[in-house]
């Protein structure tokens, strides 16, 4: 492998090209493919064979061209699919926002990592307030973003994430004994929604509210502030709002697939 293509940037503006070129063209020969991207045949090679590996490209060698692969399109497909939902969630993380005047957040579970992740947020105008990374894989089990997700799970797949042994991001204590835990959960299931102290961010407060799409579940709407700024009848409000929210979002994805 040359001395460009080994360079990291040199490489990704490479793959970029190629399967932003294949897109285009549906399928494509390498010759095609290095004369149009200016490309040594050598090095459209050896960046296809990479592709093709992680199935990215499929190889048709009957007619030696190349085409998207199943990882290309499922990738497409999840992207597609995450932006449309952000689209349609974002005006009733607005509504909650405004309402509270806390930090509202975007939960969606990725049940292949067994995680979830905090895709969107509208940040609370307080000076104290909790800034979370977005796309950060993050435990089912803790906090309250994670267990109103984990309570709509099989109950197979909650004790294999529990074996897992995963420690509170925030105290490091450890996970509850499995029976305490899916009491737990069967409570949140039956409220419609989780509430958590400091669990997974040192003083934080969250309530999370999950929402599904033809009855599955997707993630939650929820939002999260210091603790010190609640109070038994605020969070009871909160829990009520974010509740409605959620499941108007549910009916909302439901009509719009």
């Amino acid at each position: 492998m040359n001395e460009t293509v080994a360079s990291g940037t040199g490489t990704v503006a490479r793959v970029i090209e190629i399967l932003r070129y294949i897109a285009l063209h549906k399928s494509a020969s390498i010759r095609s493919l290095s004369s149009d991207l200016g490309l040594a045949p050598s090095t459209s090679h050896q960046l296809l064979h990479l592709l093709v590996r992680e199935g990215m490209i499929e190889h048709d060698a009957s007619e030696r061209r190349y085409g998207i692969g199943p990882a290309f399109v499922r990738m497409a497909a999840l992207t597609a699919s995450t932006y449309r939902l952000r689209t349609i969630a974002m005006p009733f993380l607005t509504e909650v926002v405004e309402a509270t005047g806390e930090t509202t957040l975007l939960c969606l579970y990725y049940a292949a990592g067994g995680c979830m992740v905090f895709a969107e947020k509208i940040e609370s105008k307080h000076m104290l307030r909790y800034s979370l990374p977005l796309y950060q894989n993050s435990s089912l089990l803790w906090g309250a973003s994670g267990r109103s997700i984990a309570a709509f799970l099989d109950e197979s797949e909650i004790r294999r994430l529990h074996e897992e042994g995963l420690v509170s991001p925030s105290t490091g204590e450890p996970l509850p004994p499995i029976n305490v835990l899916l009491k737990d959960l069967q409570q949140i299931r039956e409220r419609g929604y989780a509430i958590s102290h400091g669990e997974k961010i040192p003083g934080a407060l969250g309530i999370n509210a999950p929402f599904f799409s033809h009855g599955n579940i997707v993630g939650n709407i929820g939002i999260t502030m210091p603790d010190i700024r609640g109070s038994e009848e605020m969070n009871r409000r909160n829990a009520e709002l974010i509740c409605d929210v959620a499941r108007r979002l549910t009916k909302s994805l439901d009509a719009a697939s």
